[in-house]
Formats: structure tokens, sequence, C-alpha cells
């Protein structure tokens, strides 16, 4: 998610894919926060973030675009974590293998596209599917 809304805004670093290593999962495999929500948080901070010596009035619009997207995808999905949007509980030792056999993957998969959709709707990522 983080790595394909900076390749569209035209950020390439290989710090990206180290930053959200951890994300995935709900945060570090535990069920919490989707991944596909935390990736389009760091998007956010990317395409719309302050930079320490900026109006805090950017850091507040980014927090308003932050809080319009989580409202957006928990509405639509009826959850932000992991753990609730999959089912599974993470503290099982074979979740991830559970994971993958019972094709959760593909869901995750609709919520990272999801996710990226409501980017370009509230204007944070480009419309054209095309660049991301």
């Amino acid at each position: 998610m983080l790595l394909a809304a900076a390749e569209a805004l035209g950020i390439d670093s290989p710090l990206i894919p180290r930053i959200a290593t951890p994300f995935g999962g709900g945060l570090a495999h535990r069920g919490e926060s989707c991944g596909a929500v935390n990736g389009a948080l760091m998007a956010i901070g990317l395409a719309r973030g302050r930079d320490l010596d900026q109006d805090p009035a950017v850091r507040d619009q980014a927090y308003d675009l932050a809080g319009r997207f989580m409202h957006q995808f928990e509405t639509q999905f009826g959850a932000l974590r992991c753990r609730d949007l999959t089912g599974l509980d993470w503290s099982q030792p074979d979740s991830r293998e559970t994971f993958y056999a019972s094709g959760q993957w593909d869901r995750c998969l609709m919520y990272v596209s999801t996710a990226v959709a409501i980017l370009a709707e509230l204007g944070v990522l480009p419309e054209d599917p095309e660049t991301l």
C-alpha cells in the first residue's frame, strides 16, 4: 500500500518498504490496525504531512484527511482492526498458515484496493489507476 502510494506520488526511496515492514498483519501480526489502513495513513503523511517548519494547520489538514479516510473505510467494512476484518486470532502460532490457506489474502487485496480508491477520492492520490 505505502510503496504503491509513494510511487504514485513520485517518491522513490528504498526506505519506504523498510518503514512499512512491521505494520503488516495488523501491526507485527498482532491483528490490530489493518495494514491497508496503516499504509493509507502513512500515504496521507507522505502526500500531505507537515515539515518541521510548517504551520500546524498543515498537520491539522492531514489529521482531517486521516479521519475522513478511516471513517469511509470503517463504514464500508465495519472495522479498522485486522482481526475483526479477517476473523483470525493472530496470536495463534498457525494463524499465518490459516490466513493464506483460507483465501483471506484476496480479501486483504480488496482492502488495499479500496484504501487506494478512498485516497484517490479524497484527492490524496491520483485517480488514474494506471499510476498505481
